[in-house]
């Protein structure tokens, strides 16, 4: 039976049991109770009600110890024992004091993505986030996997679970948890909906971005061309993009992208010197593009915007469906329960990254210099931005000697 004992050197009650080893012997375990053997000042206890809990707390130790129980089941009895001293952390706890420490040590767009998945999570998961943390199991990570499923294209789930599944492993790296309840989760289940699901961006032609250009308001058409004349720089970056940033008498335009906080120094070159000194003069506040600069920080994320620039190309008959609607409107405008998911078209701002792109490599300009211009950290991310004509592939043929 354990015992329980009171040493000089510490002022909680100490248990000592017996542990039985895999070779058949026995070793003595000593461990603390965290259990006072006086009364804190204030407490309504009394010196034999804490006694009495420690041995309750020794005895506990003993049965899990060679009953060979998991370290939360441990952890669970003896919270009910010791005034929730040894008390995990409720799942909403847990997610949003590693959610706060992130916003100090990530970069913005690194954490609004992980501040969105935690958002849809707690969505998702209802009153059961303030259950402790490793209330969750593998089927309700395998449920709330399910459920964004129904409700983002395969890419756009793998991201919010990923996010998720960081706040678990991270958990049972320190030790608060003996299993990740994500590791079971199978992805299998969404492969062929994520090979089906997802479709291939490309540029614009020059005459899709003509009619574009046509059906565009003043400062959605200034937004396009700097972006192009940028070398298709996000729409994120574009809208945020300040006066400051342009130095007119060096000649340079140099800002920091926001998803990879990579500083770009382009220069200002004939079109795009024009085109903000075409603006210059009736500026507002410290950005070129005011109302899309509002809009973009009123949520953090570019989603409004690229709404916006969907149905301009929606009215321009470039996509077959409206961008900024998904789920019942879906159903509303095209008359079907199929469409769950919010659709990715083909074209979208981002296009502009691949026009950028494929207009400078026609243009004869070298491949590193592109790469360099559009900001790619790599030539294996830069190639799936590049799409080269049949005219191109022929020249490069001809220049194949003959056999």
């Amino acid at each position: 039976m354990a015992i329980i004992r009171h040493l000089p050197t510490s002022r909680f009650w100490i248990a000592q049991f017996a542990r039985k080893l895999p070779d058949g012997a026995w070793k003595t375990v000593s461990r603390s109770t965290k259990i006072p053997v006086e009364p804190p000042p204030g407490s309504e206890q009394t010196a034999k009600e804490l006694r009495e809990t420690a041995q309750e707390i020794a005895n506990t130790y003993e049965r899990t110890a060679n009953q060979k129980l998991k370290a939360t089941h441990i952890r669970r009895v003896l919270a009910d024992l010791s005034n929730d001293t040894l008390r995990l952390p409720s799942v909403r706890e847990w997610i949003e004091e590693r959610l706060a420490l992130m916003s100090k040590t990530k970069k913005e767009a690194t954490y609004r993505n992980y501040r969105d998945a935690t958002r849809l999570f707690f969505e998702w998961i209802e009153e059961k986030d303030a259950l402790p943390l490793d209330s969750v199991t593998s089927l309700m990570m395998d449920e709330f996997q399910n459920w964004l499923d129904n409700r983002f294209r395969p890419s756009t789930r793998k991201k919010h679970f990923s996010a998720i599944r960081h706040f678990f492993s991270t958990a049972k790296k320190l030790n608060l948890l003996d299993t990740d309840p994500c590791e079971a989760v199978t992805h299998l289940s969404s492969l062929s909906r994520a090979v089906s699901a997802e479709v291939s961006r490309r540029p614009f032609t020059v005459e899709e971005l003509q009619l574009i250009l046509t059906n565009s308001n003043e400062e959605w058409r200034s937004m396009i061309l700097t972006s192009l004349y940028t070398g298709g720089q996000r729409l994120g970056d574009i809208a945020c993009l300040q006066w400051d940033a342009v130095d007119f008498e060096k000649g340079i335009l140099h800002f920091r992208t926001q998803k990879r906080g990579k500083s770009l120094v382009i220069p200002l070159w004939n079109r795009l010197r024009a085109l903000l000194e075409e603006r210059y003069p009736h500026r507002i506040n410290e950005y070129i593009h005011p109302s899309a600069a509002q809009k973009y920080q009123r949520t953090g994320k570019s989603s409004t915007l690229s709404n916006e620039f969907g149905k301009i190309l929606f009215t321009c008959g470039l996509v077959e469906r409206d961008p900024s609607l998904a789920g019942k409107r879906y159903q509303k405008q095209y008359g079907t329960s199929q469409d769950k998911t919010r659709h990715k078209n083909a074209l979208s701002f981002h296009s502009l990254r691949y026009t950028a792109t494929t207009l400078l490599h026609e243009a004869g300009v070298p491949p590193m210099i592109v790469q360099k211009i559009v900001g790619h950290d790599s030539a294996k991310i830069h190639e799936g931005y590049a799409a080269f004509s049949l005219r191109e592939s022929e020249e490069a043929f001809n220049k194949l000697p003959s056999f």
